[in-house]
């Protein structure tokens, strides 16, 4: 369930403010970890309460070359309509 705007608008690092922020959907996660750094191009990064992150999520399994073909398979469909009804 996405975080709602009076939500987010309670954290400090909030991105609500922004105006590209209307249209994206915000998620509050909260995640364990194992080390409070990370290492990037050979320096170690402290991770601390309230960082941002960004992330894809697939939340299908599927063959590569379906994957690659999708937006043919989508302009078929638009034209054609849905081959299996």
């Amino acid at each position: 369930v996405p975080a709602s705007i009076q939500e987010m608008s309670t954290y400090s690092s909030s991105p609500v403010h922004q105006p590209s922020a209307q249209t994206a959907s915000f998620y509050k996660v909260t995640v364990s970890l194992d080390k409070t750094h990370i290492s990037y191009q050979g320096k170690a990064l402290q991770l601390t309460n309230g960082m941002r992150a960004q992330s894809t999520l697939f939340l299908e399994e599927r063959p590569l070359y379906q994957w690659m073909f999708s937006p043919f398979y989508d302009m078929k469909n638009s034209l054609m309509g849905p081959i299996n009804d």
